[in-house]
């Protein structure tokens, strides 16, 4: 992950430790796997588990900001989480004819 993401992260730690849904994401985040998934689920509350999410998502290489971004675009009610850290990182969704988000992971092979 670029260093400008995890800093976007840090700073926004606490509106995503907040208002994320971890159950709904956690399956849909492709840089993850079973082990790690394991390990979120570990976690008493929600928000532990969000911490432990945006903790372990540095470590799971160059797309996973934008996969994570992705998929909180993907899961109603995460939009809000997916727009904040869009617009710090400038990063462009792409967008079908009704300028409804397209997931990453139709557009990209593999991710």
């Amino acid at each position: 992950m670029e260093e400008e993401h995890r800093n976007i992260l840090i700073r926004r730690r606490t509106a995503i430790t907040n208002d994320l849904e971890v159950k709904k994401v956690l399956n849909k985040l492709t840089v993850l796997g079973d082990e790690d998934r394991d390990e979120i689920k570990a976690e008493r509350t929600r928000t532990e588990q969000a911490r432990a999410l945006l903790d372990m998502l540095p470590r799971k290489g160059s797309n996973a900001f934008t996969d994570f971004v992705s998929v909180l675009y993907e899961v109603k009610g995460q939009e809000h989480l997916a727009d904040l850290l869009r617009k710090d990182s400038g990063i462009e969704i792409p967008t079908n004819s009704k300028g409804e988000n397209i997931s990453f992971s139709n557009l990209v092979p593999g991710f």
